[in-house]
């Protein structure tokens, strides 16, 4: 007796992984059964370990996620070539069912599914998913909407069962050894010039706020260290904290900016072009392995003035968190900073937020931790010392614990970790070409 093809093959790249799990949840809480990799146990029935055979004779459908990263990997070009193959001999043109994730446009398909009809998902995943239920259900594909729901219930509980085993979380908090003597001057006049490239200072008319020894240039009229830790939260007062913060904010700030990163008014300073060899930082990730980051990309974008070239640099905001936690902290934002291809900023905000969006929509949460660990690791390098630190050298974040973790057993996520590896090693910018609108991103030449 023939195996019944009763299955939905899904065919992907790692690149597409969010939308491939979000579908796979999807279809089979709809009771289709479906055969993903990154989720075993959907539809009841393990992961076939042989492809060639499962495409043959057990698929009823293939569905193939198409996109720049998949239309040219080895592994989803075979799979689709066997479906399209399989289609023309049993006469059967819609056995590949192909769904465009990312706006793909005809002459980025290769010559063999130029011509298929796709399953629009780019605009939006709700309406590309109705569109492929409604073409689903007229083929006549199996399912049973009434068990769709409890195998997705069993799976789930099966995935995300949390285990008795301490789990590390990472926050983005770096902790601070802030002097206790704040130096309080007045200056014996207003205008005294104070050297930006020595010290660090709040001026305030003539009263002047520091931790640093004064320069022999500065002539001022008082001079006096105040204890500010010791003293309780009303002698200290928010206006004595507020100076402590800038003079901390200001530290870092001047780091950056003296190894040749930019500042920006509301205090993000970020890579230039050409500031580091290859516009690229060396370092070891969250996982303890040695990668790179870019620190520059560049895409282009349609707008009603023609294509516009942009330019998305790593950027960094240092927030300090004094008296919180137990301690004093501060807080590493990571950000894209958007100019044009001169470098020079865009007036048009709205313009700007809307295009961050799409740069940064594919940065999932290890590759911001990621990101963080390079800003960090480069700041230390050459045994730099990072101010109000008490080391040189590289500098990790506050790490906490928690004593439950969740189970991601290799049986039931299949690839889900080698997803995360492979994402993490070398976190670059590859070139992505999307649906032409206004201010809507052409192409990504990182």
């Amino acid at each position: 007796m023939a195996p019944e093809r009763d299955h939905l093959f899904l065919s992907y790249a790692v690149e597409d992984t969010p939308l491939l799990d979000w579908l796979a949840l999807r279809l089979t809480a709809a009771g289709y059964r479906v055969w993903s990799d990154r989720l075993k146990l959907l539809g009841g029935e393990p992961y076939p370990l042989d492809i060639d055979y499962a495409i043959k004779e057990r698929s009823f459908r293939v569905l193939a996620l198409m996109s720049r990263h998949s239309v040219s990997k080895p592994n989803p070009v075979k799979e689709r070539t066997l479906a399209l193959n399989l289609a023309k001999a049993r006469n059967q043109p819609d056995f590949l069912i192909p769904l465009n994730v990312d706006g793909l446009r005809p002459h980025e398909l290769d010559w063999m599914t130029s011509d298929l009809t796709f399953i629009p998902f780019y605009p939006s995943w709700a309406v590309g998913l109705a569109a492929l239920l409604e073409k689903l259900e007229s083929v006549s594909t199996p399912h049973d909407p009434s068990a769709g729901r409890v195998i997705l219930g069993n799976t789930l509980a099966a995935l995300h069962a949390p285990v008795r085993r301490e789990e590390k979380l990472w926050t983005n908090l770096l902790p601070l050894r802030i002097p206790a003597a704040l130096k309080r001057l007045v200056l014996a006049t207003p205008d005294g010039a104070w050297p930006s490239d020595e010290t660090v200072a709040v001026q305030r008319g003539t009263v002047v706020w520091t931790f640093e020894e004064p320069p022999s240039t500065i002539h001022f009229e008082e001079h006096s260290d105040i204890d500010w830790e010791t003293m309780s939260h009303r002698e200290r007062g928010d206006d004595l904290v507020n100076v402590v913060r800038e003079l901390a904010s200001r530290a870092f700030e001047r780091s950056c900016t003296k190894r040749g990163m930019r500042l920006e008014e509301d205090g993000t300073v970020w890579f230039p072009k050409g500031m580091l060899p290859g516009d690229r930082i060396q370092f070891r990730n969250y996982r303890g392995k040695r990668t790179h980051v870019n620190v520059v990309g560049t895409r282009r974008f349609q707008s009603s003035t023609g294509v516009q070239k942009s330019l998305h640099h790593l950027a960094a905001h240092f927030s300090p968190r004094l008296f919180q936690f137990g301690g004093h902290y501060v807080r590493l934002q990571v950000r894209a900073h958007l100019t044009d291809a001169n470098e020079q900023p865009y007036s048009d905000g709205k313009m700007v937020v809307r295009r961050r969006k799409k740069v940064c929509k594919s940065w999932f949460n290890h590759q911001w931790l990621s990101r963080l660990m390079a800003i960090l690791e480069w700041l230390g390098s050459g045994q730099q010392r990072l101010p109000f630190s008490s080391t040189s050298g590289s500098f990790e974040p506050l790490a906490l614990s928690a004593a439950f973790g969740i189970s991601e057993n290799a049986d039931q996520v299949g690839a889900a970790d080698a997803v995360e590896e492979s994402t993490a090693d070398a976190i670059l910018d590859d070139s992505v070409e999307g649906e032409i609108d206004d201010d809507e991103e052409i192409t990504d030449e990182g």
